[in-house]
């Protein structure tokens, strides 16, 4: 890894990593092609997935609705533009206004929305194969070798309910981004970045056992990859660059060095999600929620004698 002696993520606990044998892709999904858009009354959505999660872009109309009816686990629904929405999950109701984050409780739910706008919902794969189905994935990405089968952290310590978060909140002091987690993802939302990134102070690195996934909401991104070598030629995979415009997805696999730079002239923005949520930037209490959950063990991974890169960060 290499981050600047002034960056906090230099602050993360390491894990150690084993070499791997096989590398899965990376893959990047747009949110704007019209040739993979699923239109419904009253809006219209993209989907796109990693092995752990699946992501819904939505344009809504006012009056437009996303229900689910038995997700197994919480899961998440952003409110890109400031918009108005009802909520029911499990009995409950509530109104959200604003750039809002909300945490659905497991169940059955129901969006309803009183202004047109962009939302993202997000959900833990075993809870929405039916979605999985419809994001036309990398099999070999969704299969990654180095990321284990999908696990929620502990339950609130105050029960399962809805729980809405601003979503323009300010980070908690010495975090290196505004974080929040859940029982099933951590979201790491990256500040508003404005013209290019400058490429003297990159961050290049990887993680060892977890897909990061980069939403660009706003602006243009262009992401810098590099796959270790391992032991088998045949799987050694070429350095790429990969430019992401809004609104699109990138999903890095686990184990490949990678780093990203804003580079259009206006505003930028790029949200991360986790599933499940990373053990790393809860051990050093960021999440803004963090009283809300118990903090998932850092898991121990035995490192092989001859060592891989074992820093972990965003």
């Amino acid at each position: 890894m290499s981050f600047a002696q002034s960056d906090p993520r230099l602050a993360l606990p390491p894990i150690a990593a084993p070499e791997p044998e096989r590398l899965a892709p990376h893959q990047v999904y747009s949110f704007s092609d019209e040739a993979t858009v699923h239109v419904e009354p009253g809006k219209r959505t993209w989907y796109g997935c990693g092995k752990t999660f699946v992501i819904g872009y939505s344009d809504v109309e006012a009056g437009a609705t996303i229900e689910r009816e038995n997700e197994i686990d919480e899961h998440l629904v952003v409110l890109h533009d400031a918009g108005d929405v009802d909520i029911e999950a499990n009995g409950e109701t509530q109104n959200a206004k604003g750039r809002v984050l909300v945490i659905l409780p497991p169940g059955k739910s129901r969006l309803t929305f009183n202004t047109p706008g962009r939302v993202v919902c997000v959900y833990t794969a075993r809870s929405a194969p039916d979605l999985i189905a419809l994001c036309d994935a990398d099999p070999v990405m969704m299969n990654d070798p180095n990321v284990p089968e999908y696990a929620p952290a502990g339950a609130p310590f105050d029960g399962y309910k809805i729980r809405v978060y601003d979503f323009d909140a300010e980070p908690m002091p010495g975090a290196y981004a505004a974080v929040w987690r859940c029982s099933s993802f951590l979201v790491l939302r990256g500040s508003w970045k404005k013209g290019q990134r400058d490429t003297s102070m990159m961050s290049p690195h990887s993680h060892v056992n977890f897909q990061q996934s980069n939403l660009v909401l706003e602006g243009e991104y262009r992401a810098n990859l590099r796959w270790p070598w391992v032991r088998n030629k045949a799987e050694w995979r070429r350095d790429e660059q990969i430019d992401i415009a809004a609104p699109g997805l990138l999903i890095t696999p686990a184990q490949t060095t990678h780093t990203i730079e804003h580079r259009a002239d206006g505003f930028n923005h790029c949200v991360d999600f986790y599933a499940p949520p990373r053990p790393d930037f809860a051990a050093l209490g960021w999440a803004l929620n963090d009283a809300e959950y118990p903090r998932p063990p850092m898991q121990a991974v035995e490192k092989e004698a001859d060592g891989v890169d074992s820093a972990v960060a965003a």
